[in-house]
């Protein structure tokens, strides 16, 4: 196993488990054992093991808890309990996210995109009025298509559930227009950052509001 493969797993047997943390314990400092727990939830997370790459998450919370980790490892822990469809925890988590990220504001994040568009695509009315705050805090800048068209999705989304008919066509029509972008605009990466293959219910709904 490679210097790095150690905690680029994408099994976590009892064997994996311990050997991980066998070489974590021999890791130097914080930020080092944190980045490196982060790092291995990614992994088995990607690999559909949610409940193991929480595990870390909560151990990263427990023991190792640098700044400069916290607001991703919040965001990764969102993202695990919307895999268990545990809503509430999600927001938690995401909220937690823009604490930290508010307290070391160079670990900034897709926060910013990814709570706000849980709140309209799953239509939680009561989280509307949160969503402008986040949106502020990323800038309203986007840098990639699929920023692009998420972000448009989720004013369009917002504006039709504020009644506001000629905004929510507007920005409906730029998330489509985003979403058929087949190059990113960047020479040597034409398609990194592209939406691909955008939620067929989402997309339904945009061309709803856009008339198409």
């Amino acid at each position: 196993m490679s210097n790095d493969d150690w905690y680029r797993r994408t099994a976590w047997s009892d064997s994996d488990r311990s050997e991980f943390q066998a070489r974590l314990k021999r890791s130097r400092g914080d930020f080092n054992k944190s980045q490196y727990v982060r790092i291995q939830a990614h992994h088995l997370a990607a690999a559909n093991l949610p409940f193991c790459a929480v595990e870390l998450l909560d151990q990263l919370f427990a023991e190792f808890p640098h700044d400069s980790q916290l607001a991703q490892a919040h965001l990764q822990y969102a993202d695990c309990m919307l895999a268990l469809d545990r809503i509430d925890d999600a927001i938690t988590a995401y909220r937690r996210a823009f604490d930290a990220e508010q307290a070391y504001p160079n670990s900034r994040s897709q926060l910013w995109l990814d709570f706000p568009w849980l709140i309209v695509t799953r239509g939680l009315s009561d989280l509307y009025h949160e969503v402008d705050i986040y949106l502020d805090w990323g800038g309203r800048s986007t840098t990639f298509p699929v920023e692009e068209f998420r972000m448009h999705t989720i004013l369009a989304f917002l504006a039709d559930a504020n009644g506001d008919s000629t905004s929510s066509r507007t920005n409906a029509e730029a998330a489509i227009a985003a979403a058929a972008k087949e190059h990113s605009g960047f020479v040597r990466h034409p398609t990194v950052g592209l939406v691909g293959a955008p939620d067929t219910t989402v997309l339904s709904r945009l061309q709803g509001l856009a008339g198409v």
